[in-house]
């Protein structure tokens, strides 16, 4: 009887070993399989930012001038297969990484790296911010404009609204000519007529006496 139970509680902790490893293994297995997931999509968003940094650089840079998205990509030596593969490789987790239930959260409390500034934190709330500022100079002046014009319509002269100084110039000229006579637009002056002199010396007015 005795023999038996020892046999049972070894077998039972053989079983229990087996068991632990096995668990031990299954989740090392996937934590292993998590993180190759997670180094190949921060490989391919890596390789991504790298990809595209002509295209970020070309857009910071003042003095550049082009007219669409293909004429950028064309100064870039990009073609927009491999512009839109980029992005996509750019996925969603990294605009609101998972941990972050929602996007205000994200906002307020997560930092991103940005393509410019390779392994700098820089938080999201600052980039939005200096986004704002760049490409929003006149968001607030241009919604009370739309808002007043939905409520109010568009004014009688509306050009006069958007360039002022032109009103002014064209009711200048509108004065200028007022002050004109209109009697004196039709006066002409007189052209004297001319005669040729003899022997071919010249032209005087008519009346001119030749001087000898």
């Amino acid at each position: 009887m005795t023999r038996t139970l020892l046999h049972l509680e070894a077998a039972c902790s053989h079983l229990k070993t087996q068991s632990l490893v096995h668990v031990h293994s299954f989740l090392k297995k996937r934590i292993d399989r998590k993180k190759a997931r997670q180094e190949a999509a921060q490989k391919a968003m890596s390789e991504a930012r790298l990809k595209l940094k002509p295209v970020w650089d070309l857009l910071n840079d003042p003095q550049a001038s082009f007219d669409s998205l293909s004429e950028l990509l064309t100064k870039c030596n990009m073609t927009m297969k491999d512009y839109e593969d980029n992005v996509e490789a750019l996925s969603t987790a990294n605009l609101k990484p998972p941990k972050f239930p929602t996007y205000e959260q994200f906002y307020k409390c997560a930092s991103v790296e940005l393509p410019t500034h390779p392994g700098i934190l820089i938080p999201v709330r600052a980039v939005v911010q200096a986004h704002k500022e760049k490409f929003e100079k006149h968001s607030e002046e241009l919604d009370k404009a739309l808002d007043q014009l939905q409520q109010q319509g568009p004014p009688e002269n509306a050009w006069t609204a958007f360039a002022p100084e032109i009103k002014v110039d064209h009711l200048e000229c509108i004065a200028e000519r007022e002050d004109i006579n209109p009697d004196d637009e039709d006066v002409q002056d007189e052209v004297p007529e001319y005669q040729i002199l003899e022997h071919g010396d010249g032209v005087v007015p008519q009346g001119t006496a030749a001087q000898y």
